[in-house]
């Protein structure tokens, strides 16, 4: 399977270098600082576990040391950046407004879409049982809406605002987001294809104003934010959100009435849905069913509260940048002390957040 991706990369590696054009400070355009690397890697992994733990065994006490050292790294790692002359994230680009509201919007917006994602995929296994091959046709639906939201993005951009086709791409998200609420198959997958369609439009137009926001030297470190911010926002949305759904999982297997399985099935089963489906294959007939109905119906509900949750972030992010971005542009010079400016209109006389002109 990985294997079909190694010719598309051989191509790039060959292509790039003449197709793609590098920006870069021509005086001095700096090295990576590999103890950043690893500061910031020793502030995310604790941070995570810490997280996955909690959800999985409740307040425990290493988890949460695990936590508050991972944020510890983390101020240090702050610190760090601060003092370098060429830092591995530019703390200064937070200054400006429409830099941080759109990194910021990015990465919950991908913490989002990597959490639906994960859970959908094992909900079509899982609990409607599906195989999956045929699990990964039925999101080939949400797939080409997400490409078609990619394609409509600059439209949607001329004809509104980038700010306003960012609110319009999140706001879709999260209405998608409800559609999952009620249950079911059909529910599902159109809340999913909604939800796949209105990110996927919003974060072609974060992606642009995140670059249009920072000078065009610093266009490669603000392009490796926005990468970092790919990353991790899915990171913490598959760790997050999977965690809260697990949670929501766990307690209501464990609240079911479940007479005449034995106690270590019971305990395997609030390991994970996929559990209860291994368990239920060494138990009689009516007991397996009853294991199924319940570990089905508990991962439906964690779907359903962590769909609840991202309705609530995506529409976060819709209201926050309309709030935040409206009116408002960062100038991409180095003559910008990185405080909020006015926003100026384009030649066309409208009002946009970030670059004149989307990128398509």
């Amino acid at each position: 399977m990985f294997l079909i991706a190694v010719p598309v990369m051989v191509l790039m590696l060959v292509a790039a270098p003449a197709l793609v054009p590098e920006f870069k400070d021509p005086e001095n355009a700096g090295r990576a600082d590999l103890f950043s690397v690893l500061l910031s890697m020793a502030t995310l992994l604790p941070i995570v576990y810490g997280i996955k733990e909690l959800a999985k065994y409740g307040p425990q006490v290493l988890p949460i040391l695990m936590i508050v050292a991972g944020f510890a790294v983390g101020v240090v790692f702050l610190r760090r950046q601060r003092i370098l002359t060429r830092p591995l994230i530019d703390v200064e680009l937070f200054r400006r407004r429409p830099f941080s509201v759109s990194l910021a919007s990015q990465t919950l917006g991908l913490f989002a879409q990597g959490a639906i994602q994960f859970l959908i995929m094992q909900y079509l296994q899982l609990v409607v049982g599906m195989s999956p091959l045929e699990a990964g046709l039925w999101t080939v639906g949400p797939l080409l809406m997400g490409i078609v939201g990619s394609l409509m993005a600059p439209r949607v951009a001329r004809l509104t605002s980038q700010v306003y086709g960012l609110a319009f791409g999140f706001g879709l998200a999260a209405g998608g987001f409800l559609l999952i609420l009620p249950g079911g198959l059909g529910w599902t997958v159109v809340g999913f294809t909604l939800t796949s369609f209105g990110i996927n439009l919003g974060m072609v137009l974060v992606y642009d104003m995140i670059l249009a926001s920072a000078p065009r030297e610093r266009a490669g470190t603000a392009s490796g934010m926005a990468e970092t911010g790919n990353e991790l926002g899915i990171a913490l949305g598959i760790a997050v959100i999977g965690s809260l759904s697990a949670a929501v999982y766990r307690a209501q297997v464990t609240e079911s009435n479940l007479p005449g399985i034995p106690s270590d099935a019971v305990d395997s089963a609030r390991e994970g849905v996929g559990n209860a489906a291994a368990v239920a294959s060494d138990l009689p007939a009516d007991a397996a069913d009853q294991m199924l109905r319940v570990s089905q119906d508990a991962f439906s509900s964690g779907l359903q509260t962590a769909a609840g949750v991202l309705a609530l972030v995506t529409a976060g992010i819709a209201i926050a940048g309309v709030a935040l971005l409206r009116g408002r542009h960062a100038p991409a010079s180095d003559d910008a002390d990185g405080s909020d400016a006015p926003e100026q209109p384009d030649d066309a006389g409208d009002e946009r957040g970030g670059a004149p002109e989307p990128v398509g």
